[in-house]
C-alpha cells in the first residue's frame, strides 16, 4: 500500500498548507474557479435534439447528415390550423397573412409550404404552368371552395398542407441545413450586394442545432399567439419544437430544483453542525466543482443534454458525502486540550483513506458508462468522473478552510448531537450481527421478490412522454399525429446503378411498388409518402385535362418530357426528392411520434422491401429521424448490460484494493448491488421504463452506496484489529461513521424530494428513485453488511494482521 501512503502524505501536506494559510488559499481557490469557469461557461451549449443522442461518428448519424446535405431538412416545424370550414375566403386570407408573417418572422427558414403557396399544376389550352395555389385564387377574387374537391383529392397535398378530412390546414417550415456562419454572404439586391456563385464546402459547416431550433420555435410561438382564436385554432409541433420544449423545461426545472436541494442541504447542515461557516464551505465547494465541470464540458464542446444535466445532482451527492464525512471527523475528534492543527492532522489520517477510495470507486464506476454508443450517456460517464474528482478536491479544500475559520466558541460548546444517533444505529447493526440468519433471510426474500418483478421491466425512449399530459407541445404533437398521421419522417434514398438515373421508368415503378408494400407490411401507421413519382403523377394528370385516371406513371418518353416541364416551370419542390444530376432519389414517409422501440427493425424492413423490388437496378439506404429514434431505443437496452457490467467489474476491483482483500472486497459488493435490484423492481412495478434518463440513476446512486459501504467496511477493518469480536467491531464501526451516514442520507433524501414537484415525468421519476435508492443504501449497510460480516466469521488472521503500514 505504498501508493496509498504516498497519496495520504501528499494530501496531508496540501490540506495542512491550506489550513495554515486559510485566507490566501480561499482567495486563490475563488480566483481559479472564477477565471476558469468565467472564460468557458458562456460558451456552454444545451441540446435536446434527437441527433444529440448519437455519437458524432455514428454511421446512422452520418447517413442522416448526408441525407440532409443532398436533399435538405426532414426536421421540420409543423403548424396546423383548424376551423369549421377552411375553404372560405376569410380563412384563406387569414392563413395567407399568418403564412407570410411566419416566413418573415421566423429565423433560419429555408422553405415554407402551405395551401397559400404550394405549387398547383395546371394544363390549360395546351399550356403547362405552375401556380401558387391560394395566393392566385385570392388575388383573382375567386372562391376557395371552388378548388376544395381538387385539393382534397390530391395525394401530394394530403397529410402535408391539409389533413385527409379537409378540416385542417398546415404550414410546414423547413429549416436551413446548416447553422449560419459569420463568413456567410448575404445578398441584398436592393443595395447592389451580391454573392459569389461558389458556396462554402458543406462538409465544413455545422448542422443547424439546438440554439437555432429554440429561436425558431420561440418566434413561431409568438406569432401563433397573435393569431390564435376559436375559429383559427393553431397547434405547433415537429421534432425541433419538441426538443426545444424539453430543453426549456429542463433548463427551468433542473436549476430551480437543484437550488432548492442545495438550500435544504445547507439548512440541514446548519442545524446539525450549528455553524454558518461550515454550511458556507459546503456551498462554495459544490459550486466550485459544478462550475469547473461545466466549464470543462464547454471547453471540449460537449453540450448539456437532458441526461448530462444529472451531473448537477451527482456533484451535490459526492460533495455532501466527502464534506460531511471529513467535517464530522474533525468535529468528533475536537477536544479543548488538543491544538486545532493537531486535530486536523488526526482527522486527515483517520478519514482520508476511505474518502479517497470511495471517490475513486465512484469515479471508476462512472467511467464504465463511457463505452456507451449514446453520446449523452458516454459524456455523463466521462464528466461524471470529472465532477466526482473535482468534488473530492474542492470539498476537502473548502472543508479545510471552513474548519480553520471556525471561531473558538464553536469548540467550547458540547456537541452531542451525533452521540445518540450513532449509539442507536450501532445497536441496530449489532442486532443484525447477532441475528445474521434472520436478517439474511429477510433480505433474500426481498431480493427474490424483486428479481421476480424484473420481467416486467420495460425499456423505452419517448422523450415526448417526459412532458406532462397538459403540456401544450405534447398536446399539439398528439393532435397533429391524429389529424395528419405524422410529425417525423422515415427517409429512403435510392441510388440507381451506373447505367441508369432516377428517371428510369423501371426504377420508378419498382419504387412505387415498394412504397405500396411498405404501407401493407409495416405495423406502424404511415400518414403519407412523397417522392419524385408524386410530382410526375400529378403532372401527368394535369396534361390529360385533370383526368384522375391519368394520375399514374406514363411512358418513358413522357416521363422525361414531364421532368423537363417541371424544370422549365421552376418547380423547386421536386428537387427535394432528386439530386441535380438525377443520380439519387428520395422517398419520404411521414409517421407519428411513437414509442421509439416500435420503430425497431422498421429501417431494416423498409430497406429489405425496397431492395427486393429494385433488385440490381439501384442500391438503397434508409435514414431519417425515426431511424435515430429506433437506434437510440435499442442502444438503451444494449448499453445497459454492458455499461453496468463494466461498472460492476471496476467497482469490485477497486473495493478489493481499498479493503486490501479479495474476499472482503467481494463481500462488500453484496450490499452495493442489493439497492440496485430493489430500485429496478420499483421501476418495474410502478411502470417507470428504462430510458436514456432513468438508466443513469444507477450511476448516480453508485457514489452514495459505495461511500456508505467503504466507510463502514473500512472502519470495521480498523476495529477488528483491536478486538476478535466481529459484533463488537461492527458496533464500534457504526458508532464512528453511522452518524455521518445517517445525516448524509437524510440530507440527500430531503434534498431530492423537491424533484417530485417537477412538471416533467422523467425528473419526478429521478427524484423518487434517488430517494428510494439512497434510503436503501443506508438500510442495507446498517443491516445486511453486518449480517454478512458476522455469518462469514470474517476475522481471519489475514484480516486482523492487515497492518495499515501507511498509517
Amino acid at each position: 500500500m505504498k501508493s496509498s501512503s504516498a497519496i495520504n502524505h501528499v494530501i496531508t501536506s496540501v490540506l495542512t498548507s491550506i489550513f495554515n494559510h486559510r485566507i490566501k488559499s480561499a482567495i486563490l481557490l475563488l480566483i481559479f474557479t472564477a477565471l476558469y469557469a468565467g472564460s468557458q461557461l458562456p460558451n456552454l451549449q444545451r441540446d435536446g435534439r434527437i441527433e444529440a443522442f448519437m455519437r458524432s461518428d455514428d454511421p446512422a448519424l452520418l447517413h442522416y447528415y448526408e441525407l440532409r446535405k443532398q436533399f435538405g431538412q426532414d426536421n421540420r416545424i409543423v403548424i396546423t390550423i383548424s376551423a369549421d370550414n377552411i375553404f372560405t375566403t376569410e380563412f384563406m386570407n387569414q392563413l395567407g397573412k399568418f403564412h407570410r408573417e411566419v416566413a418573415d418572422g421566423v429565423p433560419y427558414v429555408s422553405e415554407i409550404f402551405s395551401l397559400y403557396n404550394i405549387p398547383f399544376i395546371e394544363y390549360d389550352n395546351g399550356s403547362f404552368y405552375l401556380e401558387e395555389l391560394m395566393r392566385n385564387v385570392l388575388n383573382n377574387g375567386e372562391n376557395p371552395a371552388s378548388l376544395q374537391e381538387r385539393i382534397t383529392s390530391t395525394p401530394l397535398y394530403k397529410n402535408f398542407v391539409i389533413d385527409k378530412e379537409g378540416k385542417s390546414a398546415a404550414i410546414i417550415v423547413e429549416p436551413y441545413r446548416y447553422a449560419p456562419s459569420p463568413s456567410d454572404c448575404i445578398a441584398i439586391p436592393s443595395e447592389g450586394i451580391s454573392c459569389p456563385a461558389e458556396e462554402t464546402i458543406s462538409e465544413e459547416r455545422q448542422p443547424l442545432g439546438s440554439p437555432q431550433y429554440i429561436e425558431m420555435t420561440h418566434a413561431a410561438q409568438q406569432i401563433a399567439e397573435k393569431y390564435q382564436q376559436q375559429d383559427f385554432d393553431i397547434h405547433i409541433s415537429g421534432a425541433p419544437v419538441v426538443s426545444s420544449e424539453i430543453v426549456r423545461l429542463m433548463s427551468k426545472d433542473m436549476p430551480r430544483f437543484t437550488l432548492a436541494s442545495v438550500a435544504i442541504a445547507l439548512l440541514f447542515m446548519a442545524i446539525v453542525f450549528r455553524s454558518t461557516i461550515i454550511s458556507a464551505g459546503a456551498l462554495i465547494g459544490f459550486l466550485s466543482s459544478l462550475f469547473t465541470t461545466l466549464a470543462s464540458m464547454s471547453l471540449t464542446n460537449t453540450p448539456l443534454t437532458p441526461p448530462t444535466q444529472l451531473l448537477i445532482a451527482l456533484g451535490l451527492v459526492i460533495n455532501l458525502c466527502v464534506y460531511i464525512h471529513f467535517m464530522n471527523t474533525c468535529v468528533r475528534l475536537s477536544r479543548q486540550d488538543i491544538p486545532r492543527h493537531e486535530i486536523f492532522k488526526q482527522a486527515i489520517g483517520s478519514i482520508h483513506h476511505p474518502i479517497f477510495f470511495s471517490v475513486l470507486t465512484s469515479a471508476g464506476g462512472l467511467i464504465g458508462f463511457t463505452t456507451s454508443s449514446l453520446a449523452p450517456i458516454a459524456a455523463l460517464g466521462a464528466f461524471g468522473a470529472v465532477i466526482t474528482l473535482a468534488s473530492y478536491v474542492f470539498a476537502l479544500c473548502w472543508a479545510s478552510v471552513a474548519f480553520a475559520l471556525l471561531p473558538k466558541r464553536f469548540f467550547l460548546k458540547k456537541r452531542r448531537y451525533f452521540n445518540g444517533i450513532a449509539y442507536s444505529l450501532a445497536q441496530l447493526s449489532g442486532f443484525a450481527a447477532q441475528n445474521p440468519k434472520r436478517v439474511l433471510m429477510g433480505f433474500a426474500i426481498i431480493a427474490i421478490a424483486s428479481g421476480a418483478t424484473l420481467v416486467k421491466l420495460n425499456y423505452s425512449h419517448n422523450s415526448l412522454l417526459w412532458l406532462s399530459e397538459s403540456n401544450p407541445i405534447r398536446q399539439s404533437t398528439e393532435y397533429i399525429d391524429e389529424k395528419f398521421q405524422g410529425t417525423v419522417n422515415l427517409e429512403v434514398t435510392v441510388k440507381p446503378s451506373a447505367e441508369h438515373d432516377i428517371r428510369n421508368k423501371e426504377i420508378l415503378e419498382a419504387i412505387s411498388r415498394a412504397a405500396k408494400r411498405t404501407y401493407q407490411e409495416l405495423d406502424i401507421p404511415i400518414g403519407r409518402h412523397t417522392s419524385a413519382i408524386s410530382f410526375i403523377e400529378e403532372t401527368n394528370q394535369a396534361v390529360h385535362e385533370g383526368n384522375p385516371a391519368e394520375r399514374r406513371l406514363p411512358s418513358q418518353r413522357e416521363i422525361w418530357d414531364e421532368f423537363l416541364l417541371l424544370e422549365s416551370e421552376g418547380n423547386d419542390d421536386i428537387m427535394r426528392y432528386l439530386t441535380l444530376n438525377y443520380s439519387q432519389g428520395r422517398v419520404s414517409f411521414l409517421v407519428p411520434w411513437l414509442e421509439a422501440k416500435r420503430y425497431a427493425g422498421v429501417a431494416e424492413q423498409v430497406k429489405s422491401i425496397f431492395a427486393e423490388e429494385l433488385n440490381t437496378l439501384a442500391t438503397v439506404e434508409v435514414s431519417g429521424l425515426i431511424t435515430l429514434l429506433a437506434q437510440t431505443s435499442k442502444a438503451v437496452l444494449d448499453n445497459m448490460g454492458y455499461n453496468y457490467l463494466y461498472a460492476f467489474i471496476i467497482i469490485t476491483l477497486l473495493m478489493c484494493m481499498t479493503l486490501g482483500s479479495s474476499k472482503f472486497g467481494l463481500l462488500s459488493m453484496i450490499p452495493n448491488v442489493f439497492p440496485f435490484i430493489v430500485v429496478l423492481a420499483v421501476m418495474a412495478v410502478s411502470g417507470i421504463p428504462i430510458d436514456t434518463f432513468t438508466i443513469l440513476i444507477g450511476g448516480l446512486l453508485t457514489g452514495l452506496i459505495v461511500d456508505d459501504t467503504v466507510h463502514l467496511f473500512y472502519s470495521y477493518r480498523q476495529h477488528i484489529q483491536l478486538t476478535n469480536d466481529p459484533s463488537q467491531a461492527i458496533k464500534s464501526a457504526v458508532n464512528d461513521v453511522g452518524g455521518a451516514l445517517l445525516i448524509t442520507t437524510v440530507i440527500v433524501v430531503c434534498s431530492f424530494s423537491v424533484f417530485l414537484f417537477s412538471s416533467m415525468s422523467n425528473i419526478r421519476a429521478f427524484g423518487a428513485l434517488m430517494m428510494i435508492g439512497t434510503s436503501l443504501a443506508l438500510i442495507t449497510d446498517l443491516l445486511l453488511a453486518p449480517a454478512i460480516i458476522s455469518i462469514t466469521g470474517y476475522k481471519q488472521d489475514k484480516v486482523i494482521n492487515y497492518a495499515y503500514k501507511q498509517a
